[in-house]
């Protein structure tokens, strides 16, 4: 509680890290999803060598790191606006719906 009413506090949050081993798949499900009924690729984002492997989206932009730009992607992924990242590591990216902004989470 005395954290609370101190004008400012640290979080500290790190990602979960699931390892292809940890998803393991017995048998299948006789109702489970048909990935043949999923639609065709419509467009690949491409990740550049030394980007953060984090995104989040609102009802209007998917927010991805492209090292060195954050950048905001349109409902067609083309980029809408890009921002120079100089800030470091980022370990997680949220949609804050409260706040309408999105929220970073890293070292600084």
């Amino acid at each position: 509680m005395s954290n609370i009413e101190q004008p400012c506090f640290k979080i500290h949050s790190h990602p979960l890290a699931i390892g292809d081993n940890i998803i393991i798949i017995k048998e299948l499900i006789e109702h489970g999803v048909d990935l043949s009924t999923l639609s065709p690729t419509y467009r690949q984002v491409p990740r550049l060598e030394g980007s953060f492997q984090l995104l989040s989206s609102n009802s209007r932009y998917l927010l991805v790191h492209q090292k060195p730009n954050l950048c905001f992607y349109d409902r067609e992924l083309n980029i809408a606006k890009q921002i120079l990242w100089k800030y470091g590591n980022i370990w997680d990216i949220c949609w804050s719906s409260t706040l309408e902004r999105f929220i970073l989470f890293g070292k600084k």
